[in-house]
């Protein structure tokens, strides 16, 4: 029986977001013009935080005795 809510509950979190995003699919392309850079910068700051990171521990690593 839970299983057939959560099925249900699923379907119509579906439908009500094709139903949205059909009504505000402008403001959806203008979030994601949004969103797409912001996230660019964050995943790149993020990966140049790990390779210093992965950089300095290899320098550590080399030059420790």
């Amino acid at each position: 029986m839970k299983a057939l809510i959560t099925l249900a509950g699923a379907g119509t979190a579906i439908v009500l977001g094709l139903l949205g995003l059909s009504v505000w699919y402008e403001s959806f392309l203008n979030f994601l013009a949004v969103l797409v850079p912001f996230m660019l910068l964050v995943v790149s700051g993020l990966a140049i935080t790990i390779g210093m990171a992965e950089i300095k521990d290899t320098a550590k690593d080399e030059f420790s005795p």
